[in-house]
């Protein structure tokens, strides 16, 4: 069997062979080979004190270590920080309810007795929507007795095309057993659409009931206050 050469340089004086069963080292090897392999605590002399010498690839690993607690904490960071709210979602006040379903609507117009309900006709991408929205969150605020449905026209087609909407925004309002007390189109620029509208609606009425809706034709049937039927006034 043929030598196996560790080195395949030229053996020096320095150089480490192997040659059968035979090594010879100088003295410098030797020294080199035992620090190289020596433990990794050091006594100091004099000093009763142990070093605890790094080992190789230490430095890499403690690298790796800090990085991931870094990206671990800019994890945690991202999900305690708040959502940030689109315009509709915003100045939600208790008697502000999100429309989902034909199921929910019905729900909360049967739910709401005898308060004046005003319908909310609007969508995302309605840049007049979004303009009147923050002053009709605050008519809501200084009106907490009123319930606003927001209808968003996309996510509710079928509600939408029901009630026959094509305009935004548009709003309906619905008194108990007098159904449909007003329907009209507003803007930022005819707040007052709206504030006239809640002022003559929301007080005191007469012969006034609870009504319960099973279906959105019983809706569509609902006279409005002023003769008008099956038809909204622009």
């Amino acid at each position: 069997m043929s030598p196996v050469t560790l080195s395949a340089m030229p053996p020096t004086a320095g150089s480490l062979t192997a040659q059968g069963s035979s090594t010879s080292q100088t003295p410098v090897a030797v020294a080199r080979s035992a620090a190289i392999r020596a433990p990794v605590r050091l006594s100091m002399r004099g000093t009763g004190e142990v070093m605890q010498r790094p080992s190789v690839g230490s430095g890499s690993r403690r690298l790796s270590v800090r990085a991931a607690a870094e990206e671990t904490t800019a994890e945690v960071a991202q999900e305690e920080a708040p959502k940030r709210l689109k315009w509709w979602e915003k100045d939600m006040h208790p008697n502000m309810v999100d429309i989902d379903s034909m199921e929910h609507f019905l729900e909360q117009m049967s739910g709401a007795g005898e308060r004046l309900v005003i319908v909310d006709f609007y969508a995302h991408w309605c840049h007049a929507c979004r303009g009147l929205y923050p002053r009709l969150a605050r008519l809501m605020k200084d009106n907490p007795d009123i319930l606003l449905l927001k209808v968003e026209f996309d996510s509710n087609k079928t509600i939408t095309k029901s009630l026959g909407i094509k305009v935004l925004p548009y709003f309906h309002f619905y008194r108990g057993s007098k159904g449909k007390v007003a329907a009209f189109s507003a803007s930022l620029k005819k707040l007052d659409r709206l504030k006239d509208a809640i002022e003559t609606h929301n007080g005191p009425m007469s012969n006034l009931e609870s009504v319960v809706y099973h279906t959105i034709e019983e809706l569509v049937e609902t006279k409005e206050e002023n003769g008008v039927k099956k038809g909204d006034k622009k």
